[in-house]
């Protein structure tokens, strides 16, 4: 089956950014996971924030749907502080945390801009290491 969706991962320090765009099926965001996971170990087990731009995300099939349940199952799992999404309506993040239940076991937020994503991740970042 051929993968559907585009996406974009870049580690940089210790956050990890991503973009996905268009609809994706689980063999797409099967291969969004796997960048996702070879960034993580480079990262060695050292704590990270994550910002995940959906902007552009279209959603995806009920199979892609299962494959980011899992994922989030294993990414809380992982050293992560805190998670961002930026969305293009908040009716996405309706549907992810319907759809992904795993979501709100974890540190999470909703932006529709980056800016004030970047300023969230920074604090809960900040709180983190006053710890």
């Amino acid at each position: 089956m051929e993968a559907h969706g585009e996406f974009n991962v870049v580690l940089n320090g210790n956050a990890i950014e991503s973009k996905l765009k268009g609809s994706f099926n689980d063999v797409g965001f099967s291969d969004y996971v796997e960048t996702v996971k070879r960034n993580v170990a480079k990262l060695a087990d050292l704590p990270f924030v994550m910002m995940i731009d959906n902007s552009e995300f279209e959603g995806g099939t009920p199979e892609a749907y299962v494959v980011f349940e899992e994922y989030s199952k294993w990414i809380s799992t992982q050293h992560v502080i805190a998670k961002v999404y930026l969305v293009s309506s908040f009716v996405q993040k309706e549907i992810m945390l319907q759809q992904t239940p795993e979501l709100q076991n974890q540190n999470i937020e909703f932006f529709k801009e980056k800016s004030e994503a970047r300023d969230w991740l920074a604090k809960q970042l900040a709180a983190y290491e006053r710890q």
